[in-house]
């Protein structure tokens, strides 16, 4: 059946009226709204006509006002229209669903997690059937975020790969002495020439700066940096603007595997990493970080990497927070870190919060293998 007209409620995450939109090549979308909700509506009017070129009319309601309701969707009945019951208060959808059964129109309400789309009209069925997938950019979008800084070209390096598996092959040492790497008196960031860094040697055991002329030696070979030493200092140039920022920000390289890996998943449909956002205008006040982000089938897979076992109830509210603010409650919640958690209370409040801790060592097969499960269980 055709249709030309969407009604929608306006919410925080209005993914499936966009999908709903695509799928029946709707013309013009009547947006729902509350007071309250008057400053979103303009963000989400615009989102529509880039998205779609859709004509979005918008509509004030009263909240559970059967007479008002009934009122605005009566304006439409002869434009061949569908309502969708997914979004919004539900108190207001089960009203619409009366109305419409009054004015013998169609419903639709969609199960994104399950491919499947309830039809209310003469009578019900369900169509065993995903809709078009929407992008990781289009759902922040509609979730009210806008993306100020994308990182995913690093993890598409080849040298930043390769530095990343000599990370993993050799977790013990880089557990043993990464700490180092975030003493300021050992290493010396010249905040003039962020290309440079100077190492005091007077500060380091005689194997650590083994270690560390191990590794400056083999990164010159590849051609990433250039130094000078002295008897009590190495002066370090790197020529290149990202690794230096991969190897001092702490987690990068299992931010760089996770996404690899999850690159790698079938049925992955876009991966995005290392991603800074803001809500509104909380662009000068707040940052937003999410490590990794991925997308199935429009559900939205948020990612935090911990390399560390120093995660703690913070770091699992802060995750919960933004994945269900940008992906809604079907978001899929993980935590990736490189050891268990300090405190054993971790692991059960990550359980009640439905965050998954996964564990990555050496076996990078194993890792793989949970992810897909995860990820599967969670979206088929």
């Amino acid at each position: 059946m055709k249709f030309n007209l969407l009604i929608n409620q306006l919410d925080e995450h209005n993914e499936v009226g966009i999908l709903l939109a695509q799928k029946y090549k709707i013309k013009s979308v009547v947006m729902l709204y509350r007071n309250k909700e008057k400053k979103k509506l303009d963000k989400f009017k615009q989102l529509y006509l880039d998205l779609n070129k859709i004509e979005v009319i918008d509509e004030l309601i009263d909240e559970d006002n059967y007479d008002n309701l009934k009122n605005i969707i009566s304006k439409y009945k002869e434009k061949e229209i569908i309502i969708n019951l997914t979004s919004g208060n539900r108190i207001t959808s089960l009203i619409m669903l009366k109305i419409a059964i009054e004015l013998n129109l169609q419903c639709v309400y969609v199960d994104l997690l399950k491919k499947r789309r309830y039809i209310f009209d003469n009578g019900y069925r369900i169509i065993e059937q995903p809709l078009e997938d929407i992008s990781i950019s289009d759902a922040i979008h509609l979730s009210g975020a806008n993306i100020t800084l994308d990182s995913t070209s690093l993890a598409e390096k080849s040298d930043i790969q390769e530095f990343t598996k000599a990370i993993l092959s050799n977790l013990d040492i880089w557990h043993r002495y990464k700490q180092k790497l975030y003493d300021n008196n050992i290493f010396k960031h010249d905040y003039k020439d962020t290309s440079k860094i100077n190492i005091n040697k007077c500060l380091v055991e005689a194997e650590e700066l083994k270690l560390i002329h191990s590794i400056l030696n083999y990164l010159k070979e590849k051609n990433e940096i250039e130094f000078i030493e002295d008897k009590d200092n190495i002066e370090v140039v790197f020529k290149n603007d990202y690794l230096k920022g991969f190897i001092f920000k702490s987690g990068t390289w299992l931010e760089v595997v996770t996404t690899l890996v999850v690159q790698s998943i079938k049925d992955i449909d876009e991966v995005k990493s290392g991603l800074i956002f803001y809500w509104g205008d909380d662009l000068k006040r707040v940052r937003n970080e999410l490590d990794v982000v991925a997308i199935r089938d429009s559900v939205l897979i948020c990612i935090s990497c911990k390399d560390s076992d120093k995660y703690d109830e913070d770091a699992l509210n802060e995750l919960q927070v933004y994945s269900e603010r940008l992906g809604g409650r079907n978001a899929i919640k993980i935590l990736v870190a490189t050891k268990q958690p300090v405190k054993k209370t971790v692991m059960d409040r990550a359980k009640e919060m439905n965050i998954n801790i996964v564990i990555l060592d050496k076996n990078i097969d194993i890792f793989k293998k949970v992810l897909i499960d995860l990820i599967k269980k969670k979206t088929v």
